[in-house]
């Protein structure tokens, strides 16, 4: 059993062995009668009486500003000029950064280019390009390995040389579903052609 040190009651100032390691009062009596507790039980009592006068919020002091402006506050930006733009107002602005005005302008081929990759005729186009070449990459000669159609001439430049706009255009160009402008390839070796031109990856000149 573990035996306490003996304390002095602040309130009786009367030596007394506690039964437990925060006890400082020799009984609930001293207790009941300390200053700290009649203080707590004081703003206890200001804090109930000014939150039923909604004049108090828990948490802040009741002398404080409740965070509203007061009347005749003046802000310190009031009347000066800022160059930050909010993100709300970004909207306006889009004609200064989109379009030609954007610094990775490439011509404006983007959204006919996804167009005409989502297309049904695309689709068929991978297809029938796959099954010439025996679903076999003719680079690494691998086969049941994932496979991607490659364009020896790139879409890009197809939409850009025929000035393709819409997917009618698309659809009646017929160097855009020229299977022979096709190459079936893996993906790794498809990787080794971004950026460059089939001719100096592939020899492309076997294929045509």
């Amino acid at each position: 059993m573990i035996i306490l040190k003996t304390k002095m009651c602040p309130v009786s100032d009367k030596e007394f062995q506690p039964t437990w390691h925060g006890q400082i009062h020799c009984n609930i009596k001293c207790y009941s009668l300390s200053p700290k507790l009649k203080e707590y039980a004081k703003n206890s009592k200001l804090i109930t009486e000014l939150t039923k006068n909604n004049t108090f919020r828990l948490g802040s002091h009741p002398e404080s500003n409740s965070g509203s402006f007061k009347k005749g506050f003046v802000p310190w930006n009031k009347g000066k000029e800022v160059d930050y733009i909010h993100p709300t107002s970004w909207k306006k602005q889009d004609d200064r950064i989109t379009g030609p005005n954007n610094f990775n302008w490439k011509g404006g081929d983007t959204g006919i280019n996804k167009l005409i990759r989502g297309m049904p005729e695309m689709i068929q186009w991978r297809s029938d390009i796959f099954q010439r070449d025996n679903w076999i990459c003719q680079t690494c000669q691998r086969r049941g390995v994932v496979l991607e159609a490659h364009h020896k001439v790139l879409l890009r430049d197809i939409i850009k040389n025929n000035n393709i706009v819409n997917i009618a255009q698309a659809r009646s160009c017929k160097e855009l579903w020229d299977i022979n402008n096709g190459v079936t390839l893996c993906y790794d070796c498809h990787n080794l052609t971004k950026g460059k031109d089939s001719e100096e990856i592939l020899g492309v000149e076997e294929y045509e």
